[in-house]
């Protein structure tokens, strides 16, 4: 079996958050099954930058003859 992602799309957001961020909490729907996942951030105290970049695809499951 292999499997390949197909029609990849890929859009890029920037942030400049005011004031220390520890975490990001992120949700997604993916034909109505949500999920949700916490992402460690690092800050200097006043400021922290985030670079959100998102991925999408149609995954092929392709059979393999050996």
């Amino acid at each position: 079996m292999r499997i390949r992602c197909v029609n990849v799309t890929s859009e890029t957001w920037n942030y400049n958050l005011t004031g220390q961020v520890d975490f990001a909490k992120v949700k997604a729907t993916v034909e109505g099954d949500e999920g949700t996942v916490y992402l460690p951030l690092s800050s200097n105290g006043s400021y922290t930058l985030v670079r959100l970049e998102v991925l999408v695809c149609n995954v092929r499951l392709e059979e393999v003859t050996l």
